[in-house]
């Protein structure tokens, strides 16, 4: 991707392997990532937060006043912040292979975090347990205990679900607490 200056302190963004310019941009938007199936680019910004921009230059915005995504080379970062539950449109999947969640190191034991796991795609997700509440993914319901593998390699309990790998960190730490939302319950 390569960052076009335009006047007016606007700015483009063009993908030579997808022929594709994007524009009606500033100066400040930082660059998330690009998905390819739905040919969006995701930024960032102080004003306004997470935005995506399609071809055209329409912008849309996603609520993301309590949490905050970033990227760091090939991870996509998403900091809970004091969020409760991640709009279905606040899941945002850009071409990189992996995410990481954090709860915030500021959560207390009454909050709760809950995403959607099978609304993301990558193929690793790192969930890092930073605060003292729940941190809850919801899974489908067509998926099954037969359809996961779960095993623990050093500190972390690895789980496979269909074409992901979700890597659970510290949760064998001595003081880490279970709670009953964790089992996976089936109607047989």
């Amino acid at each position: 991707m390569i960052e076009v200056v335009l006047q007016n302190n606007q700015v483009g963004w063009y993908f030579p392997s997808k022929n594709i310019l994007l524009t009606g941009l500033i100066q400040g938007d930082n660059y998330l990532g690009f998905n390819s199936d739905r040919r969006l680019a995701y930024f960032v910004n102080n004003q306004s937060g997470v935005f995506s921009v399609n071809q055209g230059g329409i912008r849309h915005y996603i609520d993301n006043s309590s949490y905050r995504y970033r990227r760091s080379n090939n991870i996509l970062l998403l900091n809970s912040g004091s969020l409760v539950t991640l709009d279905v449109d606040a899941h945002i999947n850009i071409d990189v292979p992996a995410l990481a969640i954090m709860t915030s190191i500021d959560q207390s034991i009454i909050d709760t975090f809950r995403f959607d796991l099978t609304l993301f795609t990558y193929s690793v997700i790192y969930l890092f347990h930073l605060g003292k509440g729940l941190l809850c993914a919801t899974l489908s319901s067509e998926i099954e205990p037969e359809d996961m593998t779960i095993t623990r390699k050093s500190g972390f309990l690895v789980v496979f679900i269909n074409n992901k790998l979700l890597v659970i960190n510290d949760a064998f730490k001595p003081g880490k607490t279970t709670h009953p939302i964790y089992q996976h319950q089936t109607n047989h």
